[in-house]
């Protein structure tokens, strides 16, 4: 099963569909690439995270079974108790991005997320059948000892270095006019990353994706539970 990473273009993709989507609206704008969507309204005062909001997702297989469990593989069975999980934890999910839209005309938000893949339909295979240790990863990505996930393999190439003999000749000293010269003294400037005005706990800079509402602590502990739960 791969490992998930936080998409910035995915999060962009998420902040566009709900845009000009109102936050009293019951069902997910709808994604125009057909990705799979994850999508709560709510009242403001409820204050709630995305990552509430993703644990509570998940945690709904605590309630509800998965209905088409085979020996080899477990499949998607068109239910809405289900399809949130199911599409959360499919195995061949890589990257997601969520957003927050708060309209505060009638004090409700949006909580919204997608992933790189289309949303499941009926008969398709949500992961494959294997044992605990087991770890088999697509070409690309190796097993991560630690979380049995897949992660992306990084290939280092190796650098070829080729000789080239020297030629020596016969030069004719030049006079030069020497120009005096300015010597200016250049210091390294700091890059302060400013806070994310709008986000909730944690809060902190968001340096991985423009975005006033998200930060990078969010992302991180996003991507960290999701991955415990894979």
């Amino acid at each position: 099963m791969n490992a998930i990473t936080w998409s910035c273009a995915l999060e962009q993709a998420a902040k566009d569909n709900v845009k000009n989507y109102s936050c009293d609206e019951n069902f997910p704008p709808g994604d125009p690439q057909g990705r799979a969507e994850f999508y709560q309204p709510d009242y403001e005062e409820q204050g709630k995270t995305i990552e509430q909001f993703i644990s509570e997702e998940i945690d709904d297989i605590d309630t509800y079974a998965l209905q088409d469990v085979g020996s080899a593989s477990v499949k998607y069975k068109d239910d809405p108790y289900t399809r949130a999980y199911a599409n959360l934890i499919r195995a061949t999910t890589t990257q997601i991005g969520c957003t927050k839209k708060i309209c505060t005309d009638i004090q409700q938000y949006i909580l919204y997320c997608i992933t790189n893949q289309k949303s499941l339909v009926n008969g398709d295979i949500i992961y494959e059948v294997g044992v605990a240790e087991q770890c088999i990863c697509p070409t690309g990505t190796i097993c991560d000892p630690t979380s049995k996930l897949c992660v992306i393999s990084i290939t280092t190439v190796p650098v070829t270095t080729t000789t080239v003999p020297l030629t020596t000749a016969t030069t004719t000293p030049v006079t030069a006019t020497t120009t005096p010269r300015t010597t200016v003294t250049t210091t390294t400037a700091t890059i302060t990353f400013p806070i994310s005005p709008e986000a909730r706990f944690p809060t902190g800079v968001s340096t991985r994706c423009a975005s006033s509402r998200m930060t990078d602590a969010l992302r991180n502990e996003y991507v960290r539970l999701h991955n415990l739960r894979r």
